[in-house]
């Protein structure tokens, strides 16, 4: 069956030939070597474990497969997982196209998985797109995701304007906004901007006092700074004049 689900989810595969070839299996084998039709939880469960174990090509195809058999079968739990298997645009568009098919585009775990699938892939425009539409209020981790897509394409400006919307819209920084902020700018060379949001990030703290992460912050900043030891060595005094 592996090597069939392999088979299925070749990049390779014409479309038409994909579908003769799940229509064969579907036909010729024998019940047990795919879930009943009837219920999306066998399928769940299997598209979790393959995930779980590293093999997202194998839960793809068996999504291919599971929408072949039975294209409204695929709710809630099963976009997700499906999502978080997307390794190209492409994928994730038609993943994302299903779900306004079977109108769970609005779900809270699917709008956030769509969200989550653009980000990971630098799909700024599309990300923001399915941010601007989220049907729930906007959380600490959609803010997250939101400026994780704008650090991965190297945009401190539009990360800078979505942490600013965040915080007038009354979500709480954390950890990982302030990393994923910081890492945006160090990556493209805005050392004083660095040290400036350090700065805010310190000050943000009850009290004046640190934040609990400024020292996790602080290790992820100097691993980031790599190899150019002249800007590692004057942020990393300049903020030990903050901390």
């Amino acid at each position: 069956m592996r090597r069939l689900l392999r088979a299925i989810a070749s990049p390779s595969l014409g479309h038409h030939q994909r579908r003769r070839l799940l229509s064969a299996f579907a036909a010729d084998q024998p019940i047990r070597h795919h879930p009943p039709i009837d219920s999306a939880v066998p399928w769940n469960k299997l598209l979790r474990d393959h995930l779980a174990h590293s093999r997202p090509d194998l839960a793809l195809a068996l999504y291919r497969l599971m929408r072949a058999l039975s294209p409204g079968l695929p709710n809630s739990y099963t976009l997700p997982l499906a999502l978080r298997a997307a390794a190209s645009t492409r994928i994730a568009s038609a993943v994302h196209a299903h779900s306004l098919h079977l109108s769970l585009h609005a779900h809270p775990d699917v709008a956030g998985q769509i969200l989550a699938a653009y980000a990971r892939l630098g799909r700024a425009a599309d990300a923001r797109h399915v941010f601007d539409a989220l049907p729930v209020k906007r959380t600490t981790l959609s803010w997250n995701t939101l400026i994780t897509t704008y650090s991965i394409g190297c945009d401190p400006d539009a990360a800078r304007a979505a942490f600013a919307c965040m915080v007038a819209g009354g979500a709480r920084p954390d950890a990982v906004t302030w990393t994923t902020l910081l890492s945006a700018h160090a990556r493209c060379g805005r050392h004083p901007e660095v040290l400036e949001l350090f700065r805010d990030m310190h000050d943000s703290g009850s009290g004046n006092a640190p934040l609990p992460e400024a020292e996790e912050i602080f290790r992820v900043l100097h691993d980031l700074y790599g190899e150019m030891e002249d800007e590692k060595h004057a942020m990393c005094d300049a903020i030990a004049t903050i901390v």
